[in-house]
């Protein structure tokens, strides 16, 4: 095996693995994507699923003679790589889940009531400027939309609104690949129970926590740590 992908996360492009990668390509040949919508990337020209994602990925390896890779995923690329795994599993022969999404974190019932309310608010909104051309709504959505919904529009806003609904559970308990699981403690995009249930679902899998780390800073100032147990496992795989 000599083959690593990097698949970034969302709102990024393929220059956030650029100071992970740096420690793996003296020994390995690595590729870094810019996913559609991203970079250098045109956007589809549709609201894609996920799993259409996964196939762009499959296909880049096609083109590219890639027959087998271990996929090295964060955030929103891990969850690409968790699909691809199950979608093209003959062409994935291990996985690296950094940050991965994906998941629906267990939520606390304040937390489940906050975000229904929000949700009434945002169709009452709706409602009020379908009756009287008000822009409540627009109102609404910069107030309380997440920064990556804030930051995307046009057919990007509909793949990350599907993107984000989408639980892959039951795909993620069908990955039969190694899996290597890496978050972040202070994590609060896709905190550290999101890593422990692919870890529960990919059976044989390696679930490791690193503390005083974030979501971004796993990729920069912990990427040191990072490697090392990352090399390990590319080791573990020969």
């Amino acid at each position: 095996m000599k083959n690593l992908v990097f698949l970034h996360g969302w709102g990024q492009d393929k220059s956030s693995f650029e100071p992970l990668m740096e420690a793996f390509q003296h020994k390995y040949d690595c590729h870094l994507i810019d996913l559609p919508g991203f970079g250098a990337e045109e956007a589809p020209k549709e609201a894609w699923v996920p799993s259409q994602y996964a196939d762009f990925v499959a296909d880049y390896c096609d083109k590219n003679k890639i027959k087998e890779a271990v996929f090295l995923g964060h955030s929103f690329g891990g969850k690409i790589s968790a699909l691809l795994a199950a979608r093209h599993p003959k062409k994935v022969k291990a996985l690296v889940l950094i940050a991965a999404s994906g998941l629906k974190p267990p939520r606390k019932l304040s937390f489940r009531i906050k975000a229904f309310s929000l949700r009434m608010l945002g169709k009452l909104a709706g409602l009020i400027d379908g009756l009287f051309s008000t822009n409540y709504k627009d109102q609404y959505r910069k107030k309380f939309g997440s920064h990556d919904y804030r930051n995307s529009d046009g057919v990007m806003r509909d793949i990350l609104i599907k993107t984000v609904n989408e639980d892959i559970s039951n795909i993620a308990e069908q990955i039969r690949q190694k899996a290597l699981i890496l978050y972040a403690e202070n994590d609060t995009q896709t905190p550290p129970s999101v890593g422990r249930k692919y870890h529960y679902l990919i059976k044989g899998s390696e679930f490791v926590c690193y503390r005083n780390q974030d979501h971004y800073s796993l990729l920069n100032d912990g990427r040191f740590q990072l490697q090392r147990r990352i090399n390990q496992f590319l080791e573990e795989l020969k």
